[in-house]
C-alpha cells in the first residue's frame, strides 16, 4: 500500500467512524427502553414493538424495565414485569403480570409477554407527547377463562402429575457406558398449602475390558441412586410457613443402602410472599430422626444407627436495576455428637459496573465434617480411578466468575436473522 493510498484509506475509515458516531444521535422522538432479566424470545420483542427503541445502555433509557419469573404449582410460569420511570412524567413504578401454562406452545408465551409489556407502555405513550398509536390485542378467552375457572372447576384440585425417563449409551471396543433414569412428580399448589411429591431412579453402569496376554477381563462400575422426597408446607401467614417432610433414598456411591427422615420444619420470611418476584429473605429450621442403613461397614463399624438430625438454612435473593444477588447458607448437624456436621455456602453475583461493564461471579464451598457413611474398606487403585465411590474430603469448593463488556451502538430495535 502506497502513501496515497495509505491517506485515502484512513480519510475514509474516519470517516466511517465519525457517522457512525454521529448517528448514534437519536433523532426520533420514539421511548428509549431498556429490558432486562428474563424474556422468552427478545427478537420476536423487538420485531412486534416497533414503537419504541430498545437501547443497550440503562443510563440512556426513557423507561427501564425488570423482569423476572417464577414456577407456578401447575408447571407453568408467572413473569413479572417492573416498569421504572426514568422521564419527567408523572408516573410512578409499577409491575404487571404474565402468566404462562404449562401447555402454552413458544409462541403464545412470546405473544402473552409481549402484549403485556405492551400493556405497561400505554402510559408513557399517552403522558409522553409521542406520536404514535399503538393497540393491545385480547388474550384468548380461554386463557383468560381457564384462570377465573380453575377455582370453582378444576376436576384434579390443583394437583399435577410429570413422568420423566431419559438415558444415554456410549460403547467402544474395551468400554461400555450405560445411564438411565426416570422420574415421577405430584404436586399441589395453592395460596395456603405446597405439597411436593418426588420419585426418582438414576443409574450408571460402566464396563472396561482389562487385555494382558491375549487374556481379557471385564471390571464393573455400578452407581445406583434413588429416592423419595415428600414436602407438605402450610402458610400461616404472608410471612411464615410450618412443613412436614419425608425422605427416603439409597445411593452406592456414599455406602448408603437407605437414608429414610421425617422432620417437622419452620420457615419465616422476612419479606412479604407478595414480592418474591424482586427479593426474598427466608429463614427455616427442621428437625427429626434420620435412620440410616449402609452397604458395607462404615468406618465406625456400623451397618446401620439412627441420628437425630437438624438443618438450618437462611436464603436472600435480590432482584434489583443494578444486577442480582443471591446467597444461600446451610448447616446440617447430626446429634449427639457436637463434630458431625457440614455447612454449605452458595453464593451468586451479577451486576453493572459502568456503562456496558458486567461482573458476574459464582461460589459453592462446603465444610464436610459428617462423613460417617463412608466404607471402613480401601479403594484399590481402579476403584479410586474408576470413582466408584465418594472419597473421605474436609472441604469442597466451585466457582465461576468472569467479566462482560459491550460497546458500540445503543440502538439495537434492528432484527436481521439472515443466513
Amino acid at each position: 500500500m502506497n502513501k496515497q493510498t495509505a491517506i485515502l484509506y484512513y480519510f475514509i475509515v474516519f470517516l466511517f467512524y465519525a457517522f457512525s458516531i454521529n448517528a448514534q444521535v437519536n433523532t426520533s422522538n420514539k421511548l428509549k427502553v431498556f429490558i432486562d432479566g428474563e424474556i422468552p424470545d427478545l427478537g420476536y420483542v423487538k420485531r412486534t414493538l416497533t414503537f419504541v427503541d430498545f437501547v443497550t445502555d440503562q443510563g440512556v433509557c426513557d423507561i427501564y424495565i425488570l423482569t423476572s419469573s417464577k414456577s407456578t404449582g401447575a408447571n407453568g410460569r408467572y413473569y413479572f414485569l417492573t416498569f421504572t420511570n426514568k422521564m419527567s412524567v408523572p408516573i410512578d413504578k409499577f409491575v404487571l403480570n404474565c402468566s404462562i401454562y404449562s401447555d402454552d406452545t413458544p409462541d403464545k408465551i412470546r405473544s402473552k409477554f409481549t402484549e403485556t409489556l405492551k400493556s405497561g407502555l400505554i402510559p408513557f405513550i399517552n403522558n409522553g407527547d409521542m406520536k404514535y398509536s399503538i393497540t393491545v390485542n385480547e388474550l384468548e378467552q380461554d386463557d383468560n377463562s381457564l384462570q377465573q375457572s380453575s377455582i370453582s372447576l378444576d376436576s384434579w384440585n390443583y394437583w399435577v402429575f410429570n413422568i420423566g425417563l431419559g438415558g444415554e449409551f456410549n460403547i467402544e471396543e474395551q468400554k461400555k457406558k450405560y445411564t438411565y433414569e426416570y422420574e415421577f412428580k405430584a404436586d399441589r399448589v395453592t395460596e395456603i398449602w405446597r405439597i411436593r411429591n418426588r420419585y426418582y431412579f438414576k443409574k450408571r453402569e460402566e464396563v472396561i475390558t482389562k487385555i494382558n496376554d491375549s487374556v481379557s477381563t471385564d471390571i464393573h462400575v455400578l452407581n445406583r441412586q434413588y429416592g423419595i422426597n415428600s414436602r407438605i408446607v402450610y402458610s400461616l401467614s404472608d410471612k411464615l410457613s410450618v412443613g412436614l417432610f419425608f425422605v427416603n433414598s439409597q445411593d452406592t456411591y456414599k455406602n448408603i443402602k437407605y437414608n429414610s427422615a421425617i422432620s417437622p420444619a419452620l420457615e419465616y420470611n422476612i419479606f412479604p410472599w407478595s414480592e418474591v418476584s424482586r427479593r426474598a429473605f427466608t429463614v427455616s429450621y427442621s428437625l427429626g430422626p434420620t435412620w440410616f442403613g449402609y452397604f458395607e461397614p462404615t468406618i465406625f463399624t456400623k451397618t446401620s444407627e439412627v441420628r437425630l438430625r437438624e438443618k438450618f438454612e437462611t436464603e436472600l435473593e435480590v432482584i434489583e436495576k443494578w444486577g442480582v444477588v443471591g446467597v444461600k447458607l446451610q448447616g446440617t448437624h447430626y446429634f449427639p455428637k457436637f463434630n458431625d456436621y457440614s455447612i454449605d455456602l452458595e453464593v451468586s453475583l451479577s451486576f453493572r459496573i459502568a456503562r456496558g461493564l458486567f461482573f458476574e461471579f459464582g461460589m459453592e464451598a462446603n465444610k464436610i465434617n459428617d462423613q460417617f457413611y463412608l466404607p471402613f474398606s480401601e479403594l484399590s487403585d481402579e476403584e479410586l480411578l474408576l470413582n466408584v465411590r465418594k472419597l473421605p474430603t474436609s472441604y469442597e469448593v466451585a466457582g465461576n466468575f468472569g467479566l462482560r463488556y459491550q460497546f458500540g451502538s445503543i440502538f439495537n430495535s434492528i432484527v436481521n436473522e439472515r443466513l
